[in-house]
């Protein structure tokens, strides 16, 4: 402010004359405030956040009036603003640059399309370029303040993501896996649904999105786990949670984008069910990895009870998914049934071998654990296939012949009405082998109880299996018989 009223006073000749000096002299005074901001002698952080937060806007403000000369040197101090997690204010101030100076090229670019557009040969100087380089140099960094504990924060966060998106400036996939993580939080629905309509209305960016979609559902449990005390009401994989269908309803609006087209959605439930039987740590992308929220779980040491949760996160949200027709809710089921075919057997193998042991230690190897966690993974997905059929009244005629194609007609589900009023507790009931804690579930009964549990629901599934087999034999053979009645009639005089 005292730079503009000196600007005001002092001659015009001293204006135009001054001007070069006074950027570089107004932003060395300002680092050497930011270095004052660092002094060990600066006994009060909130006196020094709040110099930062103005250092970080002073600065901001000359790289919009010479962005070709500053924005690259006060990129590091934005870098450092937006990672300061212990004050929320300089990320504000960190994240309002980048969307200032968003906002002024977009207005810069216009302009110079508009110049152009009437004849002024020098247009290209409004544009400076450097939109991308502003967009993309912080982008992991403002992904990451999608998960500030301050709600001011994350709407500025995804204010900066939603100009970097739509004007495409920034690699889409490791946008697409913050966004599909931070469904849960309520703040963010509105514009997270309408990046996901973004998404979806294009062809291009609607494959990109489909297969980035299923790791940001991994990351979502990441999430809940993170903000846990944040906002307990829209959380997963924590001790709070609300009711079970809950998690369903966060997931549906990515699940409706890909909803209206059956190739959409048959790669993204087949994806799903794949995530679902592998581990999450040894399966998710660098890039995911990458994610505040999933360094965060995997950084605390408790790698088996997250991967149990995660497990059971998934398995809630296929359960609860607002399905529509028939064929949807089979092909999930026909992923589950593909899945269990590939790990049954080495799964009742693992755990024999395991059982069978003279002794059994009090901390099982890593490797032992992801051999418990895999025949948990498959006990869930039986549970949740047995769900979905008393769910939605799906035959085992009506699998076997969708599996053989000869299935041609799907009909609007409903959901049972005997299901209505009791899935949740079943769901809770079914599911409660991944409640347990980690030791309990490591130990001999546990892993004892979860052989003959799986076991059993094997042996209904391949019974289901063998019965639908049957009916469709005796349906084929009474479909001959019939037609060739009807030939002999037909030849008779």
């Amino acid at each position: 402010e005292a730079l503009k009223e000196w600007l005001v006073k002092v001659p015009e000749e001293r204006q135009v004359c001054s001007r070069d000096g006074v950027l570089p002299n107004c932003f060395a005074v300002l680092r050497k405030y930011r270095d004052l901001t660092e002094d060990a002698n600066c006994a009060d952080p909130s006196a020094r956040q709040a110099l930062l937060s103005w250092v970080l806007m002073a600065m901001g403000s000359i790289c919009m009036a010479d962005p070709r000369g500053y924005l690259e040197q006060t990129m590091p101090e934005i870098k450092k603003g937006l990672q300061n997690w212990e004050a929320e204010d300089v990320q504000k101030y960190a994240l309002l640059v980048l969307r200032d100076f968003l906002q002024n090229e977009s207005q810069r670019i216009q302009t110079a399309a508009n110049l152009q557009v009437s004849g002024v040969q020098d247009a290209q100087q409004f544009d400076t370029g450097l939109s991308t380089y502003c967009a993309q140099q912080p982008n992991q960094l403002v992904l990451d303040c999608l998960l500030s504990p301050k709600g001011d924060v994350r709407l500025l966060a995804m204010e900066v993501l939603q100009m970097s998106v739509v004007h495409g400036l920034v690699n889409p996939s490791p946008c697409i896996l913050g966004l599909v993580s931070v469904q849960q939080d309520p703040l963010l629905a509105a514009p997270v649904r309408e990046l996901m309509d973004f998404f979806s209305d294009d062809s291009e960016r609607r494959t990109v999105f489909r297969n980035t979609a299923v790791e940001g559902v991994v990351l979502s449990y990441a999430f809940g786990v993170s903000s846990c005390a944040r906002a307990p009401k829209a959380m997963r994989g924590c001790d709070t949670r609300p009711g079970l269908g809950d998690v369903g309803s966060v997931h549906q609006p990515l699940y409706g984008a890909m909803q209206r087209r059956k190739e959409d959605r048959t790669a993204y439930l087949k994806q799903t069910v794949h995530y679902l039987m592998k581990n999450p740590f040894n399966s998710l992308s660098e890039r995911a990895k990458q994610s505040r929220a999933w360094q965060g779980v995997a950084n605390d040491g408790k790698r088996l009870q997250h991967s149990m949760a995660c497990v059971r996160f998934m398995a809630e949200s296929l359960a609860f998914l607002k399905y529509v027709k028939e064929d949807e809710v089979l092909q999930l089921i026909q992923g589950i049934d593909t899945q269990v075919h590939i790990h049954q057997e080495a799964c009742k193998t693992d755990l024999c071998g395991l059982l069978d042991a003279d002794t059994w230690a009090e901390q099982l190897e890593p490797q032992a654990v992801d051999k418990v966690l895999r025949a948990l993974t498959v006990t869930a997905l039986l549970i949740l296939k047995k769900f979905l059929k008393d769910k939605y009244s799906i035959s085992d005629g009506a699998i076997q012949k969708f599996k053989n194609g000869t299935l041609k007609q799907f009909h609007d589900l409903r959901v049972s009405a005997r299901m209505k009023e009791t899935e949740m507790t079943q769901l809770t009931r079914l599911m409660h082998y991944l409640l347990a804690d980690e030791t309990e579930l490591l130990s001999r009964d546990k892993v004892q109880e979860l052989s003959d549990s799986m076991e059993k629901q094997l042996e209904e599934d391949d019974e289901s299996y063998l019965r639908a087999e049957a009916e469709e034999a005796a349906e084929a053979e009474h479909g001959v018989a019939g037609h060739q009645t009807t030939k002999t009639r037909g030849r008779a005089p």
